[in-house]
């Protein structure tokens, strides 16, 4: 056999031991990934690295897709469709994620609640929410047709506020948005420096270089699973980061926030975004034909000793609807009235920042008036 035959030989020989070999990997790979399955092993993907409550009992939940809330790459986290609220036994979220029913297209007049735990409704039954109450206040003579679409989400900012009703304007445009922000999540420090605002951009940056292939191989593949998994043990990862993160703001929390002398220091959404945000919902809720209505939210009086940086987000709250007309209703003022007139705290409030059904109530009467108003023409606002 010639020289030509030889090497032609052994190409076919190197060949067939490349392809063997690929064959032994593969088939390794492949009962490894079934190994892992059979164990149950898992460890989803993190798509959005956020802290909700500053407790990491509650992140893990919803990295593990099991919480009250899910991760959101527009909104970072909305309450999750279906699940169970932790505080009020048999009532889950809506199944299109809200906590009571999602929008209704024949519902008339339409309102929506825009807001954080207190509007979601922390601590209380949906019948007890400020919505669900505003709600009865409004159907006077035609019930059933009035709808308060509750879109508070737990731990939310108003960055977060105004990517819901991005989310929801196309299906379900509301002729009244009652928004209320500024008592207490947007002065908690952002997470690696990253103001919500810029945590989406990045988050979305992020997302937008994994192609959809890649992304279904890390979510289904369990040998992608393990290998996030010796990497974020290799290098503390991400779920490390986040339980540091909350024992930080736990102690930082003991310590009487002490966190606000960090010249480091950077807010979710600082007071001047504060501002400039509730001038972007206002533009929206006037795009979509619709009025504007601010809620200043109450909170306990010791806080605001603590967290001096809360008195800015106030005093933004005031300019704004100083500045546009936009109604304001300072229900903090309303319940300072009612404790510094003897009522006791624990009416009022379940704890720093959240509304009692007694407190919820209140903050419905107090909106019912401003709201019928805004329902028959904002004259007050400008468009």
């Amino acid at each position: 056999m010639g020289a030509g035959g030889r090497a032609a030989r052994e190409r076919r020989s190197r060949r067939g031991a490349r392809l063997a070999a690929l064959a032994l990997v593969a088939g390794l790979l492949a009962l490894t990934e079934l190994g892992l399955r059979l164990a149950g092993f898992g460890y989803p993907p993190v798509e959005v690295p956020l802290v909700i409550s500053h407790r990491g009992d509650e992140d893990a939940a919803l990295l593990s897709g099991a919480g009250l809330h899910r991760a959101d790459l527009q909104a970072l986290w909305l309450p999750r469709e279906g699940a169970e609220i932790p505080w009020a036994p048999g009532e889950h979220v809506s199944a299109d994620g809200y906590r009571r029913e999602g929008p209704r297209a024949d519902a008339e007049p339409r309102v929506l609640a825009l807001g954080d735990s207190s509007t979601f409704g922390y601590g209380v039954g949906e019948r007890e929410t400020w919505s669900y109450r505003l709600e009865r206040m409004l159907a006077d003579e035609e019930p059933g047709r009035v709808q308060v679409l509750d879109g508070g989400i737990v731990g939310s900012t108003i960055v977060q506020g105004i990517a819901r009703y991005r989310m929801l304007r196309e299906r379900w445009r509301p002729q009244v948005v009652v928004a209320a922000f500024g008592a207490i999540n947007e002065q908690w420090p952002a997470w690696h420096g990253l103001p919500d605002e810029a945590k989406i951009a990045e988050m979305q940056r992020r997302r937008g270089r994994l192609s959809t292939f890649r992304r279904w191989l890390r979510r289904e593949l369990r040998l992608a699973h393990a290998a996030d998994w010796l990497v974020e043990r290799a290098r503390g990862g991400l779920r490390a980061e986040i339980e540091r993160t909350a024992a930080r703001m736990r102690a930082e929390d003991a310590e009487h926030a002490a966190y606000l002398e960090d010249p480091d220091y950077v807010a979710r959404v600082p007071p001047d975004a504060f501002e400039a945000k509730l001038d972007e919902l206002l533009e929206i809720a006037h795009a979509d034909g619709g009025a504007l209505v601010v809620i200043q939210m109450p909170r306990r009086p010791a806080e605001e000793e603590l967290r001096w940086s809360l008195a800015a987000y106030d005093e933004a709250l005031a300019l704004f609807a100083e500045r546009t007309g936009v109604p304001r209703v300072d229900v903090r003022a309303l319940f300072r009235a009612e404790l510094e007139a003897g009522r006791p705290f624990e009416e009022l409030m379940l704890d720093a920042y959240h509304p009692s059904p007694a407190g919820q109530r209140m903050i419905a009467e107090a909106l019912a008036p401003v709201v019928r108003r805004a329902l028959e023409g904002p004259a007050g606002q400008e468009r």
